[in-house]
């Protein structure tokens, strides 16, 4: 899988959805949601929206089916 292999060569662990949620920077993403990719999206999404979405990129990055 390619996110392993990227993950192996920058030396960092595979992310998981649990990792994600208990992140120590969690809060520091929230407040600046806008402020580090609303130049670079022209239609940022609320944080709510992504947030809400992750279980489901787990789910397919897992291969498990999103029905």
């Amino acid at each position: 899988m390619i996110l392993s292999q990227k993950c192996k060569a920058k030396n960092v662990p595979i992310p998981t959805l649990e990792s994600i949620k208990n992140a120590a920077t969690k809060t520091e993403l929230i407040s600046e949601w806008q402020n580090m990719l609303g130049h670079q999206l022209k239609n940022l999404p609320p944080f709510e929206t992504f947030w809400n979405e992750l279980p489901k990129l787990f789910q397919w990055l897992d291969g498990r089916s999103l029905g």
